[in-house]
């Protein structure tokens, strides 16, 4: 499946200074045409990558390019990886390479998986271009899902999937309350 999908590249993303809201604005824009739900981006995503270290610290509480080339890798990555993988594909990726060298790595290796009109790029570690086309893969899916939502099979079974874990999702209280309340009656 061809996605039309390209990252936003170094030279584009803003290296201004930018504060968080001004961050998650750019972040959900880059990811606009791709992800319908603007990527996961919040602020309480992006506090947690800075505590978890995945983030270098932020200079008087503004983000600069660096900050927004990593934000759009992890945005991306996490449709596929946990927390943990994410650390290691970062590291593996900026493993020897400067941020915006470790960036275009991953940009032209996404581009490859998800458009196949450009070459693969060279220098790819083999974990970072597998977990590339596995994310790739997945972001396929969720196209194809989006688009199949239309037809009358997966409307039902989405609905019933709602049912299902609604039902799973009961507090322990609630059933507990109504155990009661059968019993006395």
């Amino acid at each position: 499946m061809h996605i039309g999908y390209r990252c936003p590249a170094w030279q584009e993303l803003p290296d201004l200074g930018l504060y968080l809201d001004q961050v998650m604005l750019v972040l959900e824009q880059s990811f606009a045409p791709l992800l319908p739900d603007r990527g996961g981006v919040s602020s309480t995503i992006i506090n947690n990558y800075v505590k978890q270290k995945l983030l270098p610290p932020t200079c008087k509480k503004k983000y600069g390019r660096e900050h927004l080339a990593i934000l759009v890798m992890l945005f991306l990555l996490k449709r596929a990886f946990s927390a943990a993988e994410l650390a290691q594909l970062l590291a593996v990726l900026c493993e020897g390479r400067d941020t915006q060298t470790a960036y275009a790595l991953f940009c032209a290796g996404l581009e490859h998986r998800l458009n196949g009109d450009t070459p693969a790029p060279q220098g790819m570690p083999p974990l970072a271009d597998a977990a590339i086309q596995t994310l790739a893969g997945r972001l396929c899916f969720e196209q194809l899902l989006e688009h199949s939502a239309g037809e009358p099979g997966a409307r039902k079974t989405a609905k019933a999937d709602r049912k299902d874990k609604s039902h799973r999702e009961k507090p322990a209280e609630e059933v507990f309350a109504e155990d009661k309340g059968a019993q006395t009656v």
